[in-house]
């Protein structure tokens, strides 16, 4: 008795306390186990002591993983923020601001007709598309060339 309270006290005195685990294995990994341990000369247990360290700590990386892409996230949210409300914001003002040209474009077409005549509707209609399109895909100067020959009514084809 006094052996094993000794062994036991022997044991709480070093850094890293040893507890006993039994553990059952498949007949396939039993014999990985033994081939491992014979061909490398180190004990089983010591090699089942080595593998359930390593997979504890990649299960301890994976959660390590999980919080720095939370705390990421959460940074890269927070930068943008307020860019991204500016250009909502600017977005909607955009979309307000064509929504009104397009109801302004309607009341001058209306007015223009009322005391000019018929006009070719359809046909003002597909070159304001294709002026429209041209507008899109095109960038700084083009831009304002599209424009100005629409002023001056030449053709975009």
């Amino acid at each position: 008795m006094f052996l094993s309270i000794l062994r036991k006290g022997m044991l709480m005195l070093g850094k890293n306390p040893s507890r006993q685990l039994s553990v059952k294995l498949k007949q396939s990994e039993y014999a990985a186990l033994e081939k491992l341990a014979a061909k490398t000369g180190a004990s089983m247990a010591h090699h089942a002591r080595g593998f359930i360290s390593q997979g504890m700590s990649i299960e301890k990386s994976k959660d390590d993983i999980d919080f720095i892409r939370r705390q990421i996230r959460e940074e890269i949210q927070a930068e943008l923020k307020s860019p991204m409300e500016r250009i909502i914001k600017l977005l909607i003002k955009v979309g307000m601001m064509a929504v009104t040209m397009c109801f302004f474009n309607r009341d001058m077409l209306y007015h223009y007709l009322k005391n000019h005549g018929d006009v070719d509707k359809d046909a003002m209609m597909e070159k304001s598309k294709k002026i429209a399109i041209g507008y899109m895909r095109a960038g700084g100067e083009m831009v304002d060339d599209a424009f100005n020959r629409y002023l001056v009514g030449e053709s975009d084809s």
